[in-house]
């Protein structure tokens, strides 16, 4: 796919550039608005300036220069620049509790760098490290921002810039805040993803959480939806774009009739892929489907919202321990270095591009760092991963590490613990799939690849219903 900088199927035109500073959006003379959302808002009764609940919004361009590596495959250095990529930050305050959700489209970050920024963010905003949430929308059209193995190098300018930029939109929210109210609510979307790994008997999880911030006079401030689904549609496109949460963000503004952000966040789709998606076969028409099923969708469900001032505000995290399996032994593990060598030699492709050499590579390097794991007697048995959440009324927001199976997703959603629950994964940390002891059975990508990628160490069978014990434990804890 070559870059380019517009498309004639565009319903919105940007202005502005890449700096970082912040760019406008206008909307063609041809728009369709949507009355009942619109007319949602005016319903709102405007706010006194003590009120005791706060938000502010803020957002900011992250797209790195052409030419940083991209990540999530063997996709190589990247080609040019689709649609911008976007951080975008809500700040939520009451006597008792503030919160920041930053959610910025890019693959994952791995804990360590996630902790560095979000003590960075905490630094310059005084806001508490263990309140401050950093999710990723999981777009394979990002930068490497997480270290995999032979899938893209991790850019420390790069990181640097970003690290910089996520402060500053930190900080603008921060500043923005202001008497506000909040709605929520949540929306059937069939159709849109399907199950990778078990086709029509796997579980898909089509429920849409959306979420509106009001100022005080009714205007939308910011919009939230939590969606189970890979955004991948344009996979191995060789550019930056934030995919089709790019056009689900477009839709939702141009049916609102206003420019403000719209957050994804990457619900529980560990085992789930558009519909329209083909593996390696980038579309832009397929992604712009998808994405606009999911806006018109979180349309119909924010005409029938109105806000309120929530009566509280709750925030909490939770560590649970997730069991590892067993390296091979010495001698398998030297079996396989030497075997994944030999093939490697005969790959005459070594470009970052092809995916047999990347993962033969892989496969080589994984087997030569875990010898050497086995033969000094350093083999972890267990890795600690960290669940956070907040919540506000009957809304809870929970935040996860990993690609979290659906089925297990789907069971934190009707656990009943607050009327809507709404899933971030890649949320403090990237930590791979959280799958079903089915997918490890049937040796899937998820649960036996991906690991090598990722480090040495792979999760048992368990390690999505841990997780979803875990964040169930959690929002009971969040609801007192």
């Amino acid at each position: 796919m070559v870059a380019r900088t517009g498309s004639v199927n565009r319903r919105l035109h940007r202005t502005g550039q890449s700096s970082g500073a912040a760019c406008v959006w206008r909307f063609p003379a041809d728009t369709v608005l949507y009355p009942a959302a619109i007319e949602s808002l005016r319903r709102s009764v405007p706010l006194m300036n003590d009120s005791p609940f706060s938000a502010g919004v803020a957002r900011i361009d992250i797209t790195p220069p052409v030419g940083v590596d991209l990540t999530g495959g063997a996709f190589g250095p990247s080609r040019g620049v689709l649609h911008p990529l976007w951080a975008k930050a809500v700040v939520l305050r009451r006597p008792e509790a503030s919160v920041l959700l930053v959610v910025c489209d890019l693959l994952g970050i791995d804990e360590q760098r996630s902790d560095d920024l979000r003590r960075a963010i905490a630094g310059a905003t005084g806001l508490a490290f263990e309140r401050i949430m950093l999710a990723c929308t999981h777009t394979h059209g990002a930068p490497a921002t997480v270290p995999l193995r032979n899938w893209g190098r991790v850019d420390p300018d790069y990181m640097s810039t970003l690290c910089d930029r996520l402060v500053r939109v930190a900080e603008d929210a921060v500043r923005a805040a202001a008497p506000a109210r909040l709605a929520h609510g949540q929306i059937a979307c069939p159709g849109v993803a399907i199950n990778r790994c078990l086709g029509e008997r796997g579980v898909v999880d089509d429920v849409l959480g959306v979420m509106r911030l009001d100022d005080a006079t009714g205007r939308a401030m910011a919009v939230v939806i939590s969606f189970a689904c890979h955004p991948v549609n344009l996979h191995s496109a060789g550019v930056f774009t934030p995919d089709f949460p790019h056009f689900a963000e477009r839709a939702i503004q141009a049916g609102l009739g206003l420019n403000i952000p719209v957050l994804f966040l990457s619900g529980a789709g560990g085992d789930l892929n558009p519909s329209n998606f083909t593996n390696q076969t980038p579309s832009e028409p397929n992604a712009r489907q998808t994405g606009e099923l999911i806006a018109a969708k979180a349309l119909e469900r924010l005409g029938e919202m109105r806000s309120v001032v929530p009566d509280r505000l709750s925030a909490a995290a939770m560590p649970i321990d997730l069991p590892l399996r067993p390296l091979p032994d010495a001698q398998t593990l030297r079996a396989t270095a030497e075997e994944a060598g030999q093939r490697l030699e005969t790959i005459t492709d070594r470009s970052p591009t092809n995916w047999t050499y990347a993962g033969v590579k892989t496969r080589m390097e994984w087997a030569l760092e875990a010898l050497e794991l086995v033969e000094q007697g350093g083999v972890p048995d267990r890795r600690t991963l960290i669940l956070q959440g907040f919540a506000l009324d009957d809304l809870a927001v929970v935040g996860i590490g990993g690609e979290l199976f659906a089925e297990y997703g789907q069971a934190v959603r009707r656990s009943g613990v607050f009327e809507h629950i709404m899933i971030a994964t890649q949320a403090n940390a990237s930590v791979g799939y959280l799958f079903s002891p089915e997918a490890l059975a049937m040796e899937r990508y998820e649960a036996v690849a991906c690991p090598r990628y990722l480090g040495v160490d792979s999760f048992t069978g368990d390690c999505g219903s841990l997780v979803r014990d875990g964040a169930i434990a959690l929002l009971r804890q969040l609801a007192g």
